[in-house]
């Protein structure tokens, strides 16, 4: 039987972002998923920047998900100025039966500025014109600030074969530009090993905090770049003042994005969770997770979680821990309601009181918090299938 060739475009398993990590680790798993429903088999490419956390994650990830897959470089800038090299990436995009193109999760819009937009729609303009099956995964769609980018983004959209939207916000956008579906996050379905809770003899209550490297360094212009409406180093003090007062509980400062290159040092939790650990050198500091199942297997281990970065929340959601997501933008709030979970703080609307109130309340209701993660499973069952089953009407088509 021949092999189908998959390409998994913006996926990296070693990125410093676990992230990107988890997304591209699940969607590969999706689509094993759709194969073996199907009784095929396929070569996986993962196709993306040259990131990696540690010189033995490639193999250690086809160990956990069960299939062997290739990772292609490539850099954008590189294409747009070498003939040669763009011609052999279109023909590499030629070669595949499927590209999937899951846009790193956030990417597909122009809010981060013109060189991640011109980035993004660049290879899904060669995939969709190009591919013999082009795929938009499960991802935020916009928001777009101008009209020239919503028109980029109307012509993929009518060029792919199949776009997914993982939250109804964006679903709503991307339906007045073309035909879009909803589903949800692939996150939610990377695998997992949690068998205990952490335990200690005194019964202590075990709280994660993940501190965000890019909102303690206030964004990438380094001046409250999303808006917040409350510092949030100070914000991050106060709920360690308030966690450390509490009889009974330790807490955990975990990190979802390490720096691979010293250029992405604002953006590294790790030194931001060392930040805060000089200033409460009773917490426990997590490892440098190199690996986002390791990450996910930590987090669920906690009894409470809160974070900045969103798949930080996804890990804890998926492993069954009563969760506050700390919002900064549109994407946290469309991927949780979709689902039918309402705990989110929205970081621009609240005041550094509300915002430490509003954890602090959440965390004394998290036994009522569990059983409303439970409940929203079900939601995300069910649009995960349906991401599964279009997949496998794309792979029929090919087949």
């Amino acid at each position: 039987m021949k092999k189908l060739r998959v390409g998994f475009l913006w996926h990296n398993v070693s990125s410093g972002n676990l992230g990107v990590g988890a997304l591209s680790i699940s969607n590969m798993i999706l689509v094993k998923r759709a194969l073996k429903n199907l009784g095929l088999e396929g070569d996986f490419f993962t196709i993306g920047d040259s990131e990696c956390t540690a010189a033995d994650n490639h193999s250690k990830v086809e160990s956990q998900i069960g299939h062997k897959f290739s990772h292609v470089e490539i850099s954008v800038k590189q294409l747009l100025i070498n003939p040669i090299k763009l011609i052999k990436f279109i023909s590499f995009i030629k070669s595949l039966d499927l590209v999937l193109d899951i846009g790193a999760g956030d990417s597909f819009s122009d809010i981060y500025g013109p060189k991640r937009f011109i980035i993004q729609v660049f290879t899904k303009i060669v995939s969709a014109k190009f591919g013999k099956v082009s795929i938009l995964s499960p991802q935020t769609i916009g928001p777009f600030d101008s009209s020239l980018a919503k028109l980029i983004t109307k012509y993929i959209i009518r060029k792919t074969k199949f776009s997914f939207a993982r939250d109804k916000i964006s679903h709503e956008l991307a339906t007045e530009l073309g035909e879009c579906e909803l589903a949800t996050d692939v996150a939610f379905s990377m695998p997992f090993d949690v068998k205990n809770k952490f335990k200690d003899e005194d019964g202590f209550v075990h709280v994660g905090i993940n501190v965000s490297g890019l909102l303690l360094n206030g964004g990438y212009t380094r001046a409250n770049q999303f808006g917040l409406k409350h510092d949030y180093k100070d914000f991050i003090q106060a709920l360690m003042d308030k966690f450390l007062q509490e009889k009974g509980v330790k807490v955990h400062l975990v990190s979802h994005v390490i720096a691979t290159v010293p250029s992405n040092e604002i953006e590294d939790d790790y030194l931001a969770c060392q930040e805060i650990k000089k200033l409460y050198p009773q917490c426990i500091l997590a490892d440098k997770f190199a690996n986002p199942i390791d990450a996910k297997n930590y987090i669920g281990k906690l009894d409470y979680f809160t974070g900045g970065r969103m798949h930080a929340t996804v890990a804890a959601f998926s492993t069954g821990v009563a969760v506050t997501p700390y919002a900064y933008s549109r994407k946290f709030k469309g991927l949780y309601n979709t689902i039918g979970y309402k705990r989110i703080l929205e970081a621009k609307e609240v005041s550094l009181e509300e915002a430490v109130n509003l954890v602090m309340s959440d965390f004394r209701d998290r036994d009522t918090i569990v059983a409303e993660v439970a409940e929203s499973t079900v939601n995300i069952t069910s649009l995960t299938n349906n991401y599964v089953n279009r997949l496998m009407e794309a792979l029929r088509g090919i087949n």
